[in-house]
């Protein structure tokens, strides 16, 4: 009877586990379907078509831009993709010529705004042709609203020319100019066939601008080529053209795949689908004046999101809400130093502070899995001093330590101290603040203090004020139930201007908290 119970429970865990994965993902693919060529042999669309759609449906694809859809194959894809709702024209006007068609889930997402313009010098004349392009060529965009997050959203799917070298450069360029016009600060996510190698100018021009996914995910899987030919003896070498970009502020790839889609002689299209999973990565949180300091502290979790496979180490992720949040001040928990599961090569604190162009200071607080684990500290403005010291531990429990600093700044001296204390004995906690509250009492201190507001360990700071102010519960993040993360404040020193925590979408399994923080 036990070992059922257990089973039970297992299966439930796993599959609440799976849920709050899958909500905080968004799962992306740009196809180019291959237009219906009754010539085309055994890979004719009729051949075709319940393959292109039910690997649609089993990936459960949240936004598809495919390419070269003709009427008759859109007919056919909406019949099949009951959960889909599809924006677009033909490239000739109407339903004549192919289709940049956006498919998009309609149970998620809500279409607030779509457009199709034409890649020539005259966007809006219907069927123009741009430069020394063969054909007209579109671009249809979506801005969306992800119901789920309460998050808009912008989707552009393109096809560029086939032949016209300046046709692709232009495209290129004008692309990323109506992308800047319409989109302001928003996520977007672009897909498309390019027909443009990684070498070409047309590349470099559109990662001017935009990044791409196979580039920034950490985890990539699949073929280098996105382009088959129907060439299933692999008698030349083809190259990756269609691509998945991105811009914009919270929201980051995860995952980048070329899916493999040949079954011997047989193939899903002339062109490999191609999926990137994104991640939001953290909300705006708005600054009252300039004057005030923002500074963040946060469990990082290693990188690992709170209920991700322990391989889905998302450090870009991490960055990226950092870098969304503006701080000039990053106390940091659980961070990695060169150990075997985030990566012999990977030091976590000096990647981020690379990435974010800070000062940086690491605290040892046990050897880990080959490599170091502790805490951080980032600043924009010099240390002054620092140092790490070890807390008390008379449990003899995992070892605890605080950085205590001297931040320089605009010819004044911030003390601030980061910490992490214990989570298995509430007596090495009441032992760790009592030893901070008698040696660092007129000290900004951050961390994650294990403790709830009301606990005696936390208690012992009355003497100073506790961030955020509205007690917002920061663990777990996508579930929380509790606040144990902090900022406490000596209010005869520093007025703070705005508190609160960031939601990072399940990133960590902690929320980062945030004050705005002037001097008196």
């Amino acid at each position: 009877m036990g070992k059922i119970k257990i089973i039970i429970v297992s299966v439930i865990v796993f599959c609440f586990s799976s849920h709050l994965e899958g909500q905080n993902s968004i799962n992306v693919m740009s196809f180019n379907i291959r237009y219906n060529n009754p010539s085309d042999g055994i890979n004719q669309w009729e051949n075709r078509k319940d393959w292109v759609t039910d690997l649609i449906n089993y990936r459960e694809i949240d936004l598809l831009g495919t390419q070269e859809v003709t009427y008759t194959q859109l007919m056919d894809m909406k019949e099949r993709l009951p959960l889909y709702d599809v924006v677009g024209i033909g490239r000739e006007g109407g339903n004549k010529g192919e289709f940049s068609a956006i498919f998009y889930n309609k149970s998620r997402f809500k279409l607030l705004d779509a457009e199709t313009f034409w890649l020539s010098t005259t966007p809006k004349d219907t069927a123009s042709v741009g430069w020394d392009a063969a054909l007209p060529r579109i671009v249809t965009y979506a801005k969306l609203l992800d119901k789920r997050f309460n998050k808009e959203i912008y989707f552009f799917n393109t096809h560029f020319d086939h032949k016209g070298e300046e046709a692709r450069l232009k495209s290129a360029n004008l692309l990323v100019q109506e992308i800047k016009r319409l989109t302001g600060d928003l996520p977007v996510i672009i897909t498309g066939d390019f027909n443009s190698s990684e070498s070409s100018s047309t590349y470099k021009e559109l990662t001017s601008y935009l990044k791409s996914t196979a580039a920034q995910s950490p985890i990539s899987y699949g073929n280098k080529n996105t382009y088959n030919g129907w060439d299933y003896e692999f008698k030349n070498k083809y190259e990756t053209i269609d691509y998945i970009f991105f811009k914009g502020k919270g929201i980051s790839p995860l995952k980048y795949e070329v899916i493999d889609g040949q079954r011997g002689k047989h193939f899903i299209s002339d062109h490999y689908p191609v999926f990137s999973e994104f991640r939001y990565t953290g909300d705006s949180i708005t600054r009252k004046t300039n004057e005030a300091l923002r500074i963040i502290s946060y469990n990082i979790h290693h990188g690992l999101g709170e209920v991700s496979s322990p391989q889905n180490i998302d450090m870009r992720g991490t960055i990226d809400l950092l870098a969304n949040a503006n701080a000039e001040i990053i106390c940091l928990q659980e961070i990695d130093k060169k150990t075997f599961r985030s990566g012999k090569k990977l030091d976590q604190l000096d990647f981020i502070a690379s990435e974010l162009g800070m000062h940086s200071f690491f605290g040892k607080t046990l050897d880990y899995d080959g490599g170091e684990y502790g805490i951080g500290l980032l600043s924009k403005m010099p240390f002054k001093e620092i140092k790490f010291e070890k807390l008390p531990n008379p449990d003899n429990k995992e070892p605890r330590g605080i950085i205590v600093a001297k931040i320089s700044i605009e010819g004044k001296v911030l003390p601030f101290a980061c910490t992490h204390l214990s989570n298995e004995s509430p007596e090495s906690r009441l032992s760790q603040t009592t030893f901070i509250s008698e040696n660092y009492k007129d000290y900004v201190l951050a961390g994650d203090f294990n403790s709830v507001f009301d606990s005696k360990e936390i208690q012992l700071f009355n003497h100073l004020k506790a961030y955020p102010e509205n007690r917002d519960f920061t663990y777990s993040s996508m579930a929380p139930i509790k606040q144990i993360d902090y900022f406490f404040i000596p209010e005869n020193k520093y007025i703070i201007e705005n508190s609160g925590t960031i939601n990072n979408y399940g990133l960590s399994d902690h929320k980062p908290i945030y004050i705005d923080l002037k001097q008196k």
